[in-house]
């Protein structure tokens, strides 16, 4: 590979590659010598000039009222590869931050189905913490040989949950969780057919009909916000 092709491989445009090579070569030249050797048009030239002194690869003195170019020594390319890699160094920081910090679009997944509604249970069971409103009697009813099975058969599952359920369903969650969940009952006047489960960073909305109908959303700050809106009713219950 040529000396200029590998100027250009560590940033330097064309012209730039050109100008700073011929200076080299020239040891000290005006921008007119410049042209001559390079064959490049004078407005390229000056330009080329003018960001390699931005960049610190070469020197200028006027003599004889005409300026005067000299190319620094080769040594001061690393000096200005470790100048950008400290400024990339200190922009990685703030860059992960503002990608941290960017708005992610929640995920909407629809899924229907006896297989599909034990499949979302058996995930909530596995997370650390799970918060439901509505547990109700069409939910275990599917889920009663499911449910126990699932519980004793995988060790791993040690899921806090908070409950909000009706008062019917009362006791056989409590036979089926065994202690591994807190439960508080909702008003006898306050019924609605559908079921919320809240866990990692994922917000399930039940519809237990003939066919179930689950909507899941992901999204941190919507499951953020559920989880303000259960412990609300958490504390009113």
């Amino acid at each position: 590979m040529e000396e200029q092709e590998k100027l250009e491989k560590i940033g330097l445009s064309r012209n730039e590659s050109a100008v700073f090579l011929s200076l080299l070569k020239l040891g000290t030249a005006t921008a007119d010598e410049i042209t001559k050797k390079t064959g490049i048009y004078r407005r390229g030239v000056y330009e080329a000039l003018e960001k390699l002194e931005e960049k610190s690869l070469i020197t200028s003195v006027i003599k004889d009222y005409k300026k005067h170019f000299t190319a620094s020594r080769p040594e001061h390319l690393l000096d200005s590869l470790k100048e950008k890699e400290e400024i990339i160094k200190s922009l990685i920081p703030e860059l992960s931050k503002v990608e941290a910090e960017k708005e992610i679009e929640p995920k909407i997944e629809i899924i229907t189905g006896i297989g599909g509604f034990k499949a979302i249970v058996k995930e909530q069971l596995a997370s650390k913490e799970l918060y439901g409103i509505g547990i109700t009697l069409k939910s275990l009813e599917i889920l009663q040989y499911s449910l126990p099975s699932i519980i004793k058969k995988d060790k791993k599952i040690k899921t806090k949950a908070k409950l909000l359920i009706y008062e019917e369903v009362k006791e056989t969650l409590k036979k089926i969780l065994k202690g591994n969940a807190k439960l508080k009952t909702l008003p006898k006047n306050f019924y609605i057919p559908s079921t919320t489960m809240i866990w990692d960073n994922k917000i399930s909305i039940s519809l237990l009909q003939e066919k179930p109908f689950i909507m899941i959303i992901e999204s941190k700050k919507i499951n953020e916000a559920y989880k303000k809106y259960f412990e609300f009713m958490w504390n009113l219950a």
